[in-house]
């Protein structure tokens, strides 16, 4: 027990004094843990989609993409803006999109009988970054 207190505060000094995101490592690593606790036949599906890629390759794909011009239209689904002390729905929703929204899209994609494979496939990479 000692040794978990320990390795927590050691945790939460250094994501207070680091920088504020871990960039690639971290997508990557949060990547790894979320595939050990997928059932085998959700990872037997995304395994399908990413044409056997793992998450933890795939969770930086929107980032890697955003200085493509091509996906300037994803650039606002990296984050949510509100003011002060609101919650998420009492102010204006960005009319560009927000993470929130990209994530619902991306899941509808994904679940739509009527997306192309590639169309699911790049969904499912931007889901594993936001998420």
């Amino acid at each position: 027990m000692k040794k978990l207190i320990f390795l927590l505060i050691i945790s939460i000094n250094f994501a207070a004094f680091s920088s504020p995101n871990w960039g690639k490592t971290g997508h990557r690593t949060v990547g790894e843990i979320a595939t050990n606790y997928l059932q085998k036949s959700t990872f037997k599906k995304i395994n399908n989609l990413l044409d056997n890629a793992s998450i933890a390759a795939v969770s930086v794909y929107a980032d890697d993409i955003r200085s493509d011009e091509k996906y300037d239209q994803y650039a606002s689904w990296h984050y949510v803006n509100f003011i002060g002390n609101k919650k998420y729905k009492e102010d204006a929703i960005n009319p560009e999109g927000d993470i929130l929204q990209g994530m619902k899209s991306c899941i509808l994609n994904i679940r739509s009988e009527t997306t192309t494979k590639e169309e699911k496939t790049f969904a499912l990479k931007m889901l594993i970054h936001f998420v």
